[in-house]
């Protein structure tokens, strides 16, 4: 998948997938990156779109990135199944957000087994003791300290292990093993109406 990609085999891929608005906090993503230095190749893939005006800024913000063996890649939108490849081929899923209701993006990267680093502003600082999960405040020096942290972790994450966080997703958020769970809160719901 990555050879399809056009990324190297050894090359750290960190990737934000989302919608480009303020509210997800790219910029924070750019500030973090630069407040250490990358020690080995990476590529910085952006998939998403948005207005034009802040895409062209943001764009020109990603131009102060200053580490030598970074290379930024924006993909524009990416819908359906065709956003799966890129979940899977990447190292680590960055979602730096100022506010997200759920997060569906970051339950995607775990479906796929790569670990996700958001933060405290979605429902997943829940989970922040899951094995593949990083939580950081929204501010550049929390993101750059969960972004060490997390390639430190993770650059070296083997296929068992990718494969323990697609299964705690799975047992976890599949809709088979949520169902259940909402019969019995709705049974509940209907004993206490009746019981009054």
């Amino acid at each position: 998948t990555r050879r399809n990609l056009g990324w190297g085999k050894d090359e750290l891929v960190l990737l934000f997938l989302s919608r480009l608005d303020k509210k997800k906090g790219l910029e924070l993503l750019f500030e973090s990156i630069n407040r250490f230095d990358l020690n080995c190749t990476t590529r910085l893939v952006i998939v998403g779109d948005g207005e034009t005006k802040y895409v062209s800024d943001l764009k020109e913000k990603s131009l102060t990135l200053n580490q030598q063996n970074l290379t930024v890649e924006w993909v524009g939108s990416v819908w359906g199944e065709d956003r799966w490849q890129y979940f899977q081929a990447s190292d680590l899923f960055c979602l730096p957000t100022y506010s997200e209701n759920f997060g569906i993006a970051v339950l995607e990267a775990l479906y796929a087994g790569t670990p996700v680093l958001t933060t405290d502003q979605t429902p997943w600082k829940e989970h922040q003791d899951i094995e593949g999960l990083i939580i950081s405040q929204p501010n550049p020096g929390s993101l750059a300290e969960g972004l060490q942290n997390a390639l430190s972790q993770f650059s070296n994450w083997t296929l068992a292990e990718r494969q323990k966080l697609n299964q705690w997703a799975s047992d976890n958020y599949a809709w088979q093993n949520l169902a259940a769970e909402y019969v019995t809160t709705y049974d509940e719901v209907m004993r206490r109406h009746h019981a009054t």
